[in-house]
């Protein structure tokens, strides 16, 4: 191990100030032989390098609360970029659309029954036909919800399209 004499030594090695070894050194950088007025402090210089090191993959894993701040207004700033950009939609101006479409398809599923009936009993002795007549049912609800418009208003009255 190489050590080094002198708080300015130590200093030119990490590329700081004096002074911030002071600092280093309340915190707890090693110091292999403490000096006294007059005579300079003794430093091995590997493990003030691996203490170094210590220290800044400790600080690098903790976020201070600066750091936290900074994160927290980009991220609000980006929110607000990708709602401007319409690439997200705030709730209140999603929630009344989905509300409407839910009621359109729960009225359209009332009807289901009325509109469905006389072909279910047509094909009930036919195991084959009924399910065909069934598999023809789910087309149509899910052509009838992939085919649902969106209005800018939503429809009060909750009209449907019937299937």
């Amino acid at each position: 191990m190489a050590r080094i004499i002198g708080q300015e030594r130590i200093a030119e090695l990490f590329g700081v100030a004096p002074k911030t070894i002071v600092e280093w050194q309340e915190q707890g950088l090693p110091i292999a032989q403490r000096g006294s007025p007059g005579v300079p402090s003794e430093y091995e210089s590997q493990e003030c390098i691996a203490w170094y090191v210590a220290r800044e993959l400790d600080r690098a894993g903790r976020e201070t609360a600066r750091d936290r701040l900074a994160r927290l207004q980009a991220d609000k700033v980006e929110r607000e970029l990708r709602v401007m950009d319409r690439e997200l939609l705030e709730a209140a101006e999603v929630e009344p659309a989905i509300r409407q479409w839910l009621t359109d398809h729960c009225a359209e599923l009332d009807q289901v029954p009325d509109a469905w009936i006389d072909p279910l009993v047509a094909a009930a002795g036919d195991a084959h036909a009924l399910h065909q007549l069934l598999k023809d049912l789910v087309r149509a609800l899910k052509d009838s919800a992939a085919a649902y418009e969106f209005s800018s208003t939503p429809d009060p009255e909750g009209a449907a399209s019937g299937l």
